[in-house]
C-alpha cells in the first residue's frame, strides 16, 4: 500500500473569514480567504494508514527452519506457514539471536543463517532459499514487516 507523500500546505496571504446567519438564530463561519494554494487535509484516514504501515514494518515474527523440510534439490527451498504474511509484504530476514540465547545456539544459528540466499512472500507463507548448500541443523530466524 501506498502512502500519499504529495501533501500540500496552504499558501495565503491573509486568513478570512464570512459570518453567515442560520435559519436558527446560530452563525457560522465560511472561509473567504484568497488562496495562492489551496492545502490538504490530513484526517483520520490518512494518520490510520500510516500507523498501520508503521505496525506492519516493526512486527516481528519467530519462524523456525526445519533441517529436514529443505528441499534434495539446489537450490533448496523450504516453505513455511507465517500467519499474516502477504504476497506484496516486503519483509527483512534476521538472525533470531537476542542477548538470552544460548552461545552454542548463536553460533549455530549465525552458521545455519548464512547458508540462506534469499526469501520470497506469499499469501500466508514464505518461502526461503539456499543457493550453495543445504543447512544441517535447525534454526530460528525473525522476520520483520509481515502484515498483521
Amino acid at each position: 500500500m501506498a502512502l500519499k507523500v504529495d501533501y500540500k500546505d496552504a499558501i495565503y496571504s491573509q486568513k478570512k473569514y464570512r459570518l453567515q446567519q442560520n435559519a436558527d438564530g446560530t452563525v457560522s463561519f465560511a472561509d473567504a480567504t484568497d488562496y495562492t494554494q489551496q492545502g490538504d487535509r490530513f484526517g483520520a484516514k490518512d494518520i490510520n494508514s500510516t500507523n498501520q504501515e508503521i505496525n506492519r514494518l516493526c512486527r516481528e515474527v519467530r519462524i523456525r527452519l526445519s533441517a529436514a523440510a529443505w528441499s534434495p534439490g539446489n537450490p533448496y527451498t523450504q516453505t513455511v506457514d507465517v500467519a499474516g504474511m502477504r504476497a506484496g509484504d516486503t519483509i527483512i530476514v534476521g538472525k533470531a539471536i537476542d542477548q538470552n540465547t544460548d552461545p552454542n545456539t548463536a553460533r549455530l544459528y549465525d552458521k545455519m543463517f548464512g547458508y540462506l540466499s534469499g526469501g520470497e512472500a506469499q499469501d500466508g507463507k514464505a518461502t526461503f532459499y539456499c543457493a550453495y548448500k543445504r543447512p544441517a541443523a535447525d534454526f530460528e530466524v525473525t522476520l520483520r514487516g509481515v502484515s498483521a
